[in-house]
């Protein structure tokens, strides 16, 4: 209370730092054996111990991962593929920007896939990246991104890009937004073999911090947009009615038989929370 405080000196400290970040979300394809890297970055916030896991803890397939500790654009020695849970230190050498902020440095994530996949099969893990402050260690900062893995025949290739529909910006691999805006998330595929891929599943997780919109005026009221070759179609988000659906978080489309040279492109909009 007031009174029982009255005459006292108390001494309290306190800082303010930055927000760390943990992105993009990523897609990709790889063939049954085979491998795929995910490409991400980490910006920390705050000095500490930063740990690396991932959830469901168990995947499907394995996983790996690495660190560009010293943001020198290579993975040196020290700096090798390691398993989850994985464990780095924010130390004072991080390096930082010119205005004295903590460096984004590069984070991978490798998919190792067995022989004997079916094509279509997919995982989709969560990669968590929680920051214990340094001298105060039991404040710990999550940061969640997902990595989705497909395995596919042929040779597939995904791309996706995001704008922020609000603020009318244009399309990039990273987005961002405040909530109540609206982001547009774009799946672009292509085959680059020679041989055609059937039964092809295009599959996206809807990002953990938003809403998926079920109803797109620019969709035709409907919640996903698919063009394949010169045609557009606009799919709704229940299942069994066409060939798209978004169930559980993730969007889904039947995209079938992808030719040779062939091309296509799903697109759906969120709302960030």
């Amino acid at each position: 209370s007031g009174s029982s405080i009255a005459g006292q000196n108390l001494t309290r400290n306190f800082g303010v730092v930055r927000e760390s970040r943990f992105y993009p979300d990523a897609t990709g394809q790889t063939s049954s054996p085979g491998t795929y890297t995910f490409a991400h970055w980490y910006r920390p916030g705050s000095l500490g111990q930063v740990t690396l896991s991932l959830d469901p803890p168990n995947p499907r397939y394995t996983y790996q991962v690495r660190v560009d500790e010293n943001c020198d654009g290579t993975f040196g020695p020290g700096e090798e593929w390691a398993p989850f849970p994985y464990t780095f230190s924010v130390g004072s050498t991080w390096p930082r920007e010119p205005d004295g902020s903590l460096r984004a440095c590069a984070v991978e994530v490798r998919a190792l896939v067995p022989a004997g996949e079916p094509m279509g099969a997919t995982d989709i893990v969560l990669v968590k990246a929680e920051l214990a402050w340094a001298n105060r260690p039991g404040v710990v900062e999550p940061d969640t991104l997902t990595d989705t893995l497909q395995v596919a025949g042929g040779e597939v290739r995904l791309e996706k890009r995001v704008r922020n529909v609000t603020q009318n910006t244009p399309f990039a691999t990273t987005g961002q937004g405040r909530p109540g805006e609206v982001l547009e998330y774009c799946i672009a595929y292509r085959n680059l073999g020679t041989q055609g891929v059937n039964a092809f599943v295009l599959t996206d997780p809807v990002p953990y911090f938003t809403d998926p919109l079920l109803s797109v005026a620019d969709y035709g009221g409907k919640a996903i947009r698919w063009t394949h070759g010169g045609n557009t179609l606009y799919l709704t988000a229940a299942s069994g009615d066409d060939a798209g659906e978004v169930t559980g978080s993730v969007v889904r489309v039947q995209v079938g038989a992808v030719g040779p040279g062939e091309m296509g492109e799903v697109c759906y909009r969120v709302r960030v929370r």
